[in-house]
């Protein structure tokens, strides 16, 4: 009988002190990139990051369904394999377009202006090379676009670079 009642009260304890466990789920997801207007021909690399009721915030951008609102203004990768990374959009008309990502039923929005700025300039950093290499035998190159209506966009990974000298 006293085993019976030291298991009895076991159980109520547990019962009473046993708070409903909680669920960790999505609640919104967040997408940002590096600009919010870019020139026609422009690619802009997005990243998702799903926001957690428990508040975590992992970034989920390969594991996001992408797409755009008028795929005659802008293409975005999603799900592609391992070979291309998700979430880069590439522009080909003048416009505003609605980018959106979808993670675990959760769906996130944000837009990007396409203009027909036209591209004016390169600029290379650094201007001194010579100095630069001096310092820094393994320097990185940075070139920028800069464009009519007054942007300058990162184009160190889409210019073809050279140099005059063999060495």
């Amino acid at each position: 009988n006293l085993f019976r009642l030291l298991v009895v009260m076991v159980a109520l304890a547990s019962l009473f002190s046993c708070r409903r466990a909680e669920v960790d789920i999505v609640r919104a997801i967040s997408i940002s990139a590096d600009y919010v207007t870019v020139p026609m021909g422009i690619q802009v690399t997005y990243t998702a990051t799903a926001v957690y009721s428990g508040g975590d915030r992992p970034i989920v951008t390969d594991q996001a369904t992408w797409a755009v609102s008028d795929d005659t203004l802008a293409s975005i990768t999603s799900n592609s394999g391992d070979l291309v990374k998700e979430g880069r959009l590439f522009s080909k008309g003048v416009g505003e377009v609605t980018v959106s990502a979808t993670y675990d039923g959760v769906t996130g929005r944000t837009t990007l202006n396409i203009t027909d700025a036209e591209l004016e300039k390169i600029d290379i950093h650094p201007h001194d090379p010579t100095f630069a290499l001096a310092a820094t035998p393994a320097w990185q190159f940075k070139a920028t676009g800069l464009y009519s209506d007054g942007q300058a966009i990162d184009l160190t990974d889409y210019v073809t670079w050279a140099s005059s000298s063999s060495a």
